[in-house]
């Protein structure tokens, strides 16, 4: 048994539905197919032209029927002997080239659906006149799988956009993602990222018929990390002469091991000149009280801070940048933001309080959205009122579409009293970084001692990843890289007949599957469990299939203490293997 090629249509159109097949026989010459995991497989095939219909014996415009961008190929595997019910389509997506060498060789290159995506941003249906930078995918509140299920819909949902995908159910979660439509980040390079956080959830794009078989679907599969398998184990036993499968390698790569990983994040500008008033204090503007700019008896940073002393009023504060009529410090409509300074009471704060209490010792947001609009008031935790104890506090605040007026203060907030702040800082996005008085860059660094432990030298990795705004994400990120760095990257390729079961189109990347092996120098004797992570074939002929270890295999140099540690983990790194995308 073998299979067969069909192509169709990727969106609705001209009278043809999305996903409608539109060749149901392509004459293949030869072709080469893979499968990996977490990422989009590729169809490559020779044939000749010109294309002759096999029941009409009329020419079939080939070229003009398979559109490169246009249309989609898929390889369908035969399972069952004369019965096409049983039929399985293994991989299909989008066509991308069709060159043809003269005078009528031709061949046609696809990828899988993932593929796609590689050509898509995330970003919602924008509205008249918006752009990118106007807008801003979040979600929280839900796991990390739904995330992906999230920015895939909100992808499919523009027009010329309705790929016939089907989706999972959603799993709630206590994460969340924010995507900036300004960095015009890809929906494939964001499904990748967060496959690779720790605990990130393996993906598919996998393809099947429609109902009618007039067409094909895909489904979005996600993990709980890993993705499931119906059934048990594949088996493969190797050790019996005229055994239908052979393992032929196994190959370990110790290229990307470390015990300490760094990872490099986005940069953060603060927005506020001279923001710890060493130089020029001209941003400071005092509000019913004085101010002493040059105040040398404490610092957050630098050699001097504001004192706000002599309040005249409760309403007594340090302005920044500006105070009512405008949107001060370039700051923007739809954008949100982080405010933070170190506040330090000199003389503990008495008499009146300020009306709206939370506004003592405390970092203060005004904004409205027009000039009779009433002012929303957004306040940080308050800095103690005993002297001596600095704290640094934050806001973080969004401002609305059609905003008027924005500027943010520095409280006192009593009648009497000293208060001392210091080091401000305005960054958007809604992380909080530590303070810079230009630029900060999120870090993160992670270690693992199993490697020294065993007597390797200590072996670094860096890490740059721009688009990482949260420091819990670029920590996850570092977490993940330790321990996938913990051991080799092991693969044991194996070579097994289509034909016999198990066949072609009942296993998948992500699958386990047990492989018994007689006496050899490597491999332990007798069953080796393992995950596949790649798969490889032609049109005709045998299957590569590339397995990484479940365990340890002979001669993993790390002491028998840490091999259950081992095996726990290497069933989680396992997915890991035939990432694309390391190093992003």
């Amino acid at each position: 048994m073998a299979g067969y090629l069909v192509g169709g249509r990727l969106v609705a159109g001209g009278g043809i539905g999305a996903g409608d097949i539109t060749v149901r026989a392509v004459p293949a010459s030869s072709g080469s197919f893979e499968l990996p995991l977490n990422n989009d497989g590729s169809l490559d095939i020779d044939l000749n032209l010109p294309m002759v219909d096999p029941v009409t014996k009329t020419r079939v415009d080939l070229p003009n029927l398979l559109v490169p961008g246009r249309d989609w190929l898929a390889w369908v595997e035969r399972t069952t002997p004369g019965n096409r019910d049983g039929d399985v389509i293994v991989e299909a997506g989008p066509i991308w080239g069709d060159p043809f060498t003269f005078p009528k060789s031709d061949r046609i290159v696809a990828n899988g659906l993932l593929s796609y995506f590689d050509h898509r941003v995330i970003l919602p249906v924008l509205a008249a006149g918006q752009l990118p930078r106007d807008v801003t995918s979040r979600w929280s509140g839900l796991s990390l799988r739904t995330i992906m299920k999230r920015i895939v819909q909100q992808a499919i949902a523009h027009a010329g956009a309705g790929l016939p995908i089907d989706f999972e159910p959603d799993f709630l979660g206590d994460h969340e993602r924010e995507y900036p439509g300004a960095d015009l980040k890809f929906v494939a390079e964001a499904l990748r990222e967060l496959s690779q956080v720790e605990g990130g959830p393996e993906f598919a794009l996998r393809p099947k018929f429609r109902d009618d078989r007039r067409g094909i679907r895909w489904e979005l599969l996600t993990g709980a990390p890993e993705l499931t398998q119906a059934g048990d184990d594949h088996y493969w036993d190797v050790s019996v002469p005229d055994a239908h499968a052979r393992v032929v390698s196994l190959d370990r790569d110790g290229s990307q091991l470390t015990s300490r990983d760094f990872e490099v994040g986005a940069t953060f500008r603060n927005m506020i000149q001279d923001s710890s008033a060493e130089s020029d204090a001209t941003a400071f503007a005092a509000g019913n009280c004085t101010l002493d700019k040059q105040d040398r008896s404490w610092a957050a940073h630098g050699v001097q801070s504001i004192n706000l002393y002599s309040p005249s009023s409760t309403d007594s504060y340090v302005s920044i940048g500006g105070d009512v009529g405008s949107v001060r410090l370039g700051m923007e409509s739809g954008k949100t933001y982080v405010f933070s300074a170190t506040g330090n009471v000199k003389e503990t704060l008495s008499g009146g309080v300020v009306s709206h209490a939370p506004r003592e010792r405390a970092l203060v947001v005004h904004y409205r959205t027009g000039a009779t609009a009433p002012w929303t008031i957004v306040t940080s935790p308050q800095v103690p009122n005993v002297v001596g104890s600095a704290l640094r506090v934050a806001v973080t605040f969004t401002l609305p579409d059609n905003t008027s007026d924005a500027f943010i203060r520095a409280y006192h907030g009593r009648t009497g009293g000293q208060i001392r702040w210091d080091a401000f800082s305005l960054t958007e996005g809604s992380e909080v970084v530590p303070y810079s008085p230009d630029q900060v860059r999120i870090e993160a660094v992670a270690e693992r001692d199993e490697l020294t432990e065993a007597g390797f030298p200590l072996l670094e990795s860096v890490t740059s990843r721009s688009s990482v705004v949260q420091s819990s994400t670029l920590q996850a990120y570092a977490n993940e890289e330790v321990v996938r760095g913990s051991a080799h990257v092991e693969t044991i390729t194996l070579i097994a007949r289509r034909d016999k079961v198990p066949r072609l189109g009942t296993y998948w990347p992500g699958d386990y599957a047990t492989i018994n092996v007689g006496e050899n120098p490597r491999l332990p004797k007798g069953r080796n469990r393992v995950r596949i992570v790649g798969i490889q074939f032609d049109k005709t002929g045998s299957v590569t299939i590339e397995c990484a270890p479940e365990r340890v295999v002979s001669g993993y140099p790390v002491p028998s203490t840490k091999r259950t540690w081992l095996r726990d983990q290497l069933r989680h790194l396992a997915r890991s293997v035939s990432e694309s995308t390391r190093g992003k």
